[in-house]
């Protein structure tokens, strides 16, 4: 990004031009320059917005960083820290106090003063005039030096703290927020009192919104027209079926304009959404959809007046671009592109005339590994973005022509994903409107005759997706760590034991054989989701294939000898499931398509697996030794969540509010209920290696807010 000059700077020869640009081509390289472990600068990357860059293919990303961009971060956080006795290469750096007061002029439709109805912190006058001496110190401090030692030539500028303010506070999620034209009003949707999501306007700083939907069907991804008088919207049908719909913004009657389908799997990591928008000139909705075979997701740019369709972006098979968002002055277009499971970059792509093909798209340096949600500033020039490991995600500003860093805006540790802006007072500023998530899981045992509840694992953090082990210790996912890692532990929730250490955006499916102990699992790395190996907690991992390729799922057999895994594109690119015996044969195709794996039944002769939507799915049987593959019936509903017990394929169902523990029994097939469950779980069942318990991932926690901010205008 540009930013002001130094005072005498009158000429474009600058010591901008004159920067070394020596480049840091790994982790190893950036923690060596720093003289600290590569733990610690990824720390500093998520936390305190180390700049590192990736450059972004379409086989992954590769890390690398700039010399002079982290000597200027060094030197912009020394000044944060100055005073403190803490070395300023270990000490954390301080971050802007959060306000009710916004930064927005009043009578843009603010609350001025007002304390909302959730408690947002008010800081003391005291506090404030403490604050403002320590900025204002730093920043003659700052001036005072000469530039050449300020560390940073006038390539781009640090962002000013940015005061924000609760916008909604009901109970239940306020997610999707799109501010109208004007930026005086936000659409958005809310799970509202009767727990269904439907769509909302409100002005910005009245009290009282206006409900526009009111559909048993989940409404997402709202866009205002140019004029501001009509809004169209993502409404699910299915599992696959989605809707364009249009409703005026002050209410009436709905018109669907377009129907389509994504792939039926799609939400799987629930952060994935289709998106739409509309353009500027108000002819043409870009949305995104896709199929299952093969699996893949494009841009489309929709005609309102024809109904005339351009497929715009063309992504390798296994991966989808969503999030499509026009610049404000129609000539391009964001997007993000999903390379495997919460891994995804910002991308964009010039339009003319609608044709798809007139230039491939190129990706901006992105934050982390997720990095979704573009929305344009209002001169075109930066787009905001969401970036983090999810649901820890905060909001980061880039040039979008991919110049420069990315620069923090909202910390992770404060949350913030899905941005909208607009702007306000005749243009003189920039509103920024986004959401605030905050998640909490634990997992619970139930008695499957009693129907008494134990909490097993727990933290302030998130544990989901159990699984029992050969040895009934239990496997679970938890980002306790900041990261989302492996750990085991006894079946009465004691002795936990971290067993990877990634540092993953997604890791899933952790199994152990019976035969040899070892650990298989999928792991997001490199961009893509890979299956790896590793002998004991905190062991060497190492690769199950010599080459890369999407590897979704898995598990061992229960003799512990082969290992089954679910491939998005390792058979000549399609979807398949193999049979793997590690270091003893060649891996061989035994159904040809893409199944989640479940495991082998009594006898190891048949293979369970399913197939469908997050929570839809159908359960599938094939010959371990391959063969025809044929669904196994399980009875009407929505039913998901399938895992094996010892006497039976388990899994949840679905009927009315309740949710169900089903077994369908083997070896005849029969189908029966085996507890009706209190408590609404997460996605994910595993049951007890004795068939008594059944263990489940609970909500403990689920809200999110719409916040709103001021946006500094970018320097001329």
């Amino acid at each position: 990004m540009r930013g002001l000059k130094p005072p005498g700077a009158t000429s474009s020869t600058s010591a901008t031009q004159k920067v070394e640009r020596k480049r840091l081509g790994s982790w190893k390289e950036i923690a060596n320059y720093l003289g600290k472990t590569v733990r610690t600068v990824q720390r500093w990357e998520e936390k305190e917005g180390l700049p590192v860059r990736r450059l972004v293919h379409d086989s992954g990303a590769t890390v690398f960083a700039y010399q002079h961009e982290i000597d200027r971060w060094l030197n912009r956080r020394s000044l944060v820290i100055h005073g403190s006795s803490e070395d300023p290469a270990e000490a954390p750096a301080a971050s802007a106090p959060e306000t009710t007061q916004s930064s927005i002029e009043p009578g843009a439709g603010t609350q001025t003063g007002k304390p909302s109805a959730a408690g947002v912190r008010v800081i003391t006058v005291t506090r404030v005039i403490v604050t403002l001496i320590v900025v204002l110190s730093a920043v003659a401090l700052l001036w005072s030096m000469p530039w050449s030692e300020r560390g940073a030539p006038a390539v781009d500028r640090a962002p000013a703290p940015i005061l924000t303010e609760l916008l909604t506070t009901d109970a239940g999620i306020e997610a999707h927020p799109a501010l109208s034209p004007d930026g005086r009003q936000v659409a958005y949707t809310w799970t509202g009192p009767d727990q269904q999501v439907d769509l909302y306007v409100r002005l910005v700083g009245v009290d009282g919104v206006l409900r526009l939907t009111d559909s048993t069907a989940v409404e997402e991804s709202p866009a205002w027209s140019p004029d501001g008088d009509h809004i169209v919207f993502v409404r699910r049908s299915g599992t696959a079926r989605r809707q364009l719909v249009v409703v005026p913004a002050l209410g009436g009657a709905e018109r669907v304009v377009h129907e389509f389908t994504v792939p039926d799997n799609f939400d799987t990591a629930r952060t994935i959404y289709s998106g739409i928008d509309w353009s500027p000139d108000g002819r043409t909705l870009a949305f995104t959809e896709g199929t299952r075979k093969p699996y893949r997701q494009w841009v489309t740019l929709l005609d309102i007046e024809s109904g005339e369709r351009v497929i715009l972006t063309d992504p390798p098979t296994g991966m989808v671009d969503v999030a499509p968002v026009f610049s404000p002055a129609g000539g391009q277009l964001a997007f993000t592109r999903v390379h495997s499971p919460l891994n995804g970059s910002v991308y964009v792509v010039d339009l003319d005339s609608g044709q798809s093909g007139v230039s491939a798209p190129r990706a901006l340096p992105g934050a982390m590994e997720w990095n979704t949600d573009p929305a344009w500033t209002p001169d075109g020039q930066d787009i905001v973005f969401t970036s983090g490991r999810w649901p820890r995600t905060g909001l980061w500003r880039t040039a979008a022509d991919g110049s420069g860093e990315p620069l923090l805006l909202v910390g992770a540790d404060q949350g913030g994903e899905q941005p909208t802006i607009a702007a306000v007072n005749g243009g003189s500023s920039w509103r920024l409107v986004y959401a605030r998530r905050s998640m909490e899981n634990d997992i619970w045992a139930i008695d499957l005759a009693t129907g008494d509840e134990q909490r097993l694992f727990g933290s302030s953090q998130r544990e989901r997706f159990p699984y029992t082990l050969h040895d009934g210790r239990i496997a679970f996912i938890s980002d306790r760590t900041g990261y989302r890692e492996i750990w085991v532990g006894n079946a009465d929730g004691s002795n936990e034991q971290q067993w990877t250490d990634h540092r993953s955006t997604y890791i899933w499916h952790p199994t152990i054989s019976a035969a040899t102990g070892v650990m298989a699992y999928a792991v997001a790395k490199d961009g893509l989701l890979q299956a790896y190996l590793r002998d004991g907690p905190l062991a060497p991992a190492r690769p199950v294939f010599d080459e890369p390729a999407s590897d979704y799922d898995l598990a061992w057999s229960r003799d512990g000898r082969t290992l089954y895994i679910a491939s998005v594109n390792r058979a000549e690119g399609q979807p398949a499931t193999w049979a793997v015996r590690p270091g003893e044969a060649p891996p061989v195709v035994i159904a040809p398509d893409f199944y989640e794996v479940v495991g082998d039944g009594p006898n190891a002769e048949w293979l369970y697996m399913v197939n469908g939507s997050a929570l839809d799915k159908q359960l599938w049987r094939v010959p371990v030794s391959g063969g025809e593959v044929e669904q196994v019936e399980v009875g009407e509903g929505p039913v998901h969540s399938f895992t094996l017990g010892p006497d039976g394929v388990y899994f949840l169902a679905v009927t009315g509010e309740h949710h169900e523990i089903r077994r369908w029994r083997w070896p005849g097939g029969g189908i029966d209920t085996v507890r009706v469950l209190e408590h609404i779980p997460e996605y994910g069942m595993a049951i007890s290696a004795d068939g008594r318990q059944a263990l489940l991932a609970r909500l403990e926690l689920q809200r999110a807010d719409l916040v709103q901010a001021g946006l500094d205008q970018r320097a001329p």
